[in-house]
Formats: C-alpha cells, structure tokens, sequence
C-alpha cells in the first residue's frame, strides 16, 4: 500500500513538472521578440525615478518599480511585473512592428502580452520600458499620445514640472481616458478624491 501511494505520489509530481516544462515552453513560442532599438528610437521622454515608482504603484501596488523573475506560475499570480506587461500592450498597441497584435481577440492578446513581459523582464530595464509607455501611450482626445503632450494640454506645463498628483491623473488618464479626464466639470471630485487617495497610499508605501 506504502509503496502505491509512493508510486502514486511520484507520478503525480513528474506530470506536474511536464506540464510546468510545457507552459514554460509554450510561452517562449509566444513572447514577441521586441525591438529594442525601434524602443529606443521612439522613446520621448526620460521619467523622474519619483514618477517611475508613482507609476509602478499604481500599475502594481508596489513602489518599487523593478521587474523581478518569477517562475512562470507565481508571475502569473502576481502583480510584481505588471508595469512590463502594461509596456507590451502600449507596444503591442500602438507600434506597427506588432502588426498581428490588432488582429487577436482580447484574451489572445492577454496571453501573448504576459508571455511577453515575461521575456521583457528578462531582457529590457524597466526604466527603459517605464520611459517607453509614457513616450507612447494615449491620452485622450483622438490624438493625444506621449506624455510630453499630454502635461500641456491638461496642465499647461511640462511633464518635469508636473507635481505627483497631476501626474498620478495622467497615468489615470492612460488607463481610461474618458474616466479620469478631469477637463470634464462633472468628474472633478470623483477623479480628485481617487487621487489623494492613491497619493496618500503611495506615501505610506514609501515609509515602508
């Protein structure tokens, strides 16, 4: 009996680690090779290491911003790496060395995107790919992208001088556009009370 159950127990593992070895595989297959020069290239701005990690907090709940390696299963349980999936899907979105990336359902293009972070983490900084999103990602208005535009028509200012709640509002706005454009009367207090809210978090986080 012993034995059977030991048998059994030992079957039990070596199909487990088939089934890690095969996912594992299965994700390398998927990961788009980015192109770090075409990154470099279209890359704008350089953020402050303050808005990097506001950034990273608000992506992950972490303020530390950087990427870690994690075996396949806990990654994709965790947030930790968050800001490198959040990278392919601006890369993913709006370069056109990604040209199958429009013609993939939403769920295709969440796998193919941690499949990808998950060779980003490996092979990209995270300040480079931080730099990246906010050199590239849209912020309403039809045609708004790149944070550097986007301080001046919402704060009239340039996007080093923004103070750390206008730019947690951009990153706000980067994720939904229409949600938290605080132009619109209507959603000030809504968009404002989040805001000190995530501040306020965010600085509790440090002093951890």
């Amino acid at each position: 009996m012993k034995k059977t159950i030991i048998k059994i127990v030992s079957i039990f593992f070596i199909f487990c680690f088939i089934i890690y070895i095969s996912l594992n595989i299965y994700c390398n297959i998927k990961a788009a090779k980015i192109d770090i020069n075409v990154v470099r290239s279209e890359t704008k701005v350089e953020l402050s290491d303050m808005q990097i990690e506001i950034a990273s907090f608000i992506y992950s709940k972490h303020a530390n911003p950087k990427f870690t390696k994690l075996p396949l299963i806990i990654d994709f349980f965790s947030s930790k790496n968050q800001g490198a999936y959040t990278f392919v899907q601006v890369y993913g979105s709006t370069s056109s060395h990604l040209s199958c990336w429009h013609c993939l359902s939403p769920i295709q293009k969440r796998i193919k995107a941690f499949c990808t972070s998950r060779y980003v983490v490996r092979k990209i900084d995270y300040k480079t790919c931080y730099n990246y999103i906010f050199s590239a990602s849209y912020f309403g208005y039809g045609s708004i992208y790149g944070l550097e535009d986007a301080s001046i028509f919402y704060f009239k200012k340039d996007f080093k001088d923004l103070s750390c709640k206008e730019f947690i509002n951009l990153v706000l706005i980067s994720e939904n556009p229409y949600k938290y454009d605080i132009l619109k009367e209507e959603n000030c207090q809504l968009i404002n009370d989040e805001i000190n809210e995530i501040y306020s978090n965010f600085k509790k986080s440090q002093k951890k």
